[in-house]
């Protein structure tokens, strides 16, 4: 942002780039990459980034800065949640007022938190995100210089036009953190509706809407399956198929969408494909994951075709494996998903009535956190 900007929103014109130096990093890095991978045996014209959680929303951002466009050409984001859009100046810009209120400082006087231990800097912003309920906005910022437009709101971002993406999420993600409660697994409909509710910023209407549809959809489905399945949807599937299909819509280069669908035995199978299931099976490690793995016949199969999905996209562009010879393009007419679990299967517009039912509801955002996890 211009210096003007930055006074105007009460930030030290000296740190114009801070909302952004971690981005600055990565790019800076893959400079590094660029100029030096021949050394190790590399190609500089053909370097793969990809990245799961915020691992995916670091990719996102990555593939909106101009100052990288060149330096890698194909992506591939997993899972990400708030991948879609930045932190607005504005709100960065407030962030960082509290951030110096919780050392007594003034605008003027940011240099002086270089003097502060990195644990006091932490505890001070864990403050201020709970004092602004949970809204996170130290991450990459919409400054108008590194970056000049969200990743991916309401189109795919221009400088990665001819960059392919490999992208999608794991079936039941948020059964990560429920897990971690034994009474998230016995909710009852009125907690389960309490929740979505609170979670999709929606009125009690459109709740009832949408808990009906996927009860309609997955007439089996306890209360605790519904949260589950509604809260993945939201926080992480819905926006990775907006990314893809705004990919799709760019007339660059392809989008391959995915569900990693395989289950988990552990915790009685009630993680089922919970947050960074396919982890362990992408890097092949699943001998250290056994816990979550188990070691039962499948476990390799899926492994091995993993992988070579990974490495045959990083190698050519194309996520081929022995077991799938032919993966289609997302386009949004078909909406062609390849589900990962143990076997893959092409489906075309998988839960597409939970889609459906969420279609109209503002994606999650860090700038508007709420929580499933408890009542």
């Amino acid at each position: 942002m211009s210096n003007e900007r930055a006074e105007s929103i009460g930030i030290d014109p000296a740190f114009t780039a801070s909302g952004n130096v971690g981005m600055l990093d990565l790019v800076q890095g893959l400079r590094w990459v660029h100029d030096n991978i021949a050394a190790f045996g590399g190609d500089p014209g053909n370097v793969t980034i990809f990245g799961q959680s915020g691992g995916a929303a670091k990719v996102s951002a990555v593939m909106t800065a101009p100052s990288a466009k060149g330096l890698f050409h194909r992506a591939i984001m997993e899972s990400g949640s708030g991948a879609l859009k930045l932190a607005s100046a504005e709100d960065a810009g407030r962030a960082a007022q509290a951030l110096l209120a919780e050392f007594g400082l003034k605008p003027g006087e940011a240099p002086k938190l270089r003097d502060q231990p990195t644990d006091k800097l932490l505890a001070a912003m864990a403050k201020v995100v709970a004092a602004q309920d949970g809204a996170n906005n130290f991450r990459p910022v919409l400054d108008g210089v590194f970056f000049t437009e969200h990743p991916f709101d309401t189109k795919a971002p221009a400088a990665a036009h001819d960059i392919p993406l490999l992208i999608g999420s794991a079936e039941t993600e948020i059964t990560f953190y429920l897990a971690q409660d034994p009474k998230n697994l016995t909710l009852t409909a009125e907690q389960t509706r309490a929740r979505v509710q609170r979670f999709l910023r929606i009125d009690a209407a459109t709740t009832d809407r949408v808990i009906a549809a996927y009860a309609a959809a997955m007439p089996r489905a306890t209360p605790s399956d519904l949260l589950a399945m509604i809260g993945s949807d939201q926080n992480y599937r819905m926006g990775m198929i907006q990314a893809a299909a705004l990919k799709a819509a760019s007339s660059g280069a392809p989008a391959w969408l995915y569900m990693f669908t395989w289950r988990s035995p552990a915790m009685e199978g009630f993680l089922r494909t919970p947050h960074t299931a396919e982890i362990p099976f992408v890097f092949g490690n699943t001998d250290m994951a056994r816990d979550f793995t188990g070691d039962g016949p499948e476990v390799p199969v899926v492994r091995r075709r993993m992988m070579a999905l990974w490495a045959n996209f990083a190698r050519t562009g194309q996520p081929q494996a022995p077991d799938v010879p032919n993966w289609p393009t997302y386009n949004a007419a078909s909406r062609s998903t390849m589900l990962l679990g143990n076997e893959a299967t092409v489906a075309n517009d998988p839960a597409g009535v939970q889609r459906e039912a969420l279609a109209d509801i503002p994606r999650f955002e860090y700038a508007h956190p709420t929580t499933f996890t408890r009542d």
